[in-house]
């Protein structure tokens, strides 16, 4: 789980507390099932993302490759030719 950037994580929250119980766990990086860390996360928003595949930049370290490559594959966010 990665908060927005600027956003502080609290792990008592109740969308926390909701996600440990989906999990099966009881707290975050708890044994015995999915282990969860705090990570970094990056300064990206989606109009950022939409306008770098618009312009043909790369997505690379921005989305998982897989979804990188759909919207290059489908020319997603591209003008009409």
């Amino acid at each position: 789980m990665v908060p927005r950037t600027g956003a502080d994580f609290d792990p008592e929250a109740p969308a926390a507390q909701k996600v440990l119980h989906e999990l099966g766990l009881s707290a975050f990086g708890s044994t015995g099932g999915p282990v969860l860390h705090h990570a970094a996360s990056l300064p990206i928003s989606g109009s950022d993302l939409r306008r770098r595949a618009r312009d043909g930049r790369s997505l690379a370290f921005r989305m998982p490759e897989a979804v990188a490559a759909y919207i290059r594959e489908h020319r997603l966010y591209r003008p009409p030719s």
